[in-house]
């Protein structure tokens, strides 16, 4: 399935990642001296992934409520050679108003 971002209403999602990035702790404590002496760096390491995750989630999130999405054929190309081969040699032997020379 894909997203489909030309069909989506783009305001709602702008809405929705507001508030859903609201909504998660950032780990400021890691900028500074303050993270925990007793925290191993697997544990700073997991810190770090949660937060990406959340970030992650609150955008695919807001994308699924505010964008379609469609099989990734389903907007079928309209357009092929049989339509090619009857259009290019009409449009050159048709009467165009104002050309007197179609």
């Amino acid at each position: 399935m894909n997203f489909r971002w030309d069909c989506g209403n783009i305001f709602q999602y702008y809405a929705l990642t507001l508030e859903l990035l609201n909504n998660i702790n950032v780990p400021t404590f890691l900028l500074t001296d303050a993270v925990p002496s007793h925290w191993s760096n697997l544990d700073i390491l997991e810190c770090v992934n949660r937060f990406y995750t959340d970030i992650v989630c609150a955008l695919f999130n807001a994308s699924c409520a505010s964008v379609p999405r469609k099989r990734h054929n389903f907007y079928k190309y309209w357009w092929d050679e049989e339509l090619t081969s009857v259009f290019i040699p009409g449009l050159f032997h048709s009467r165009i108003p104002g050309n007197e020379n179609g």
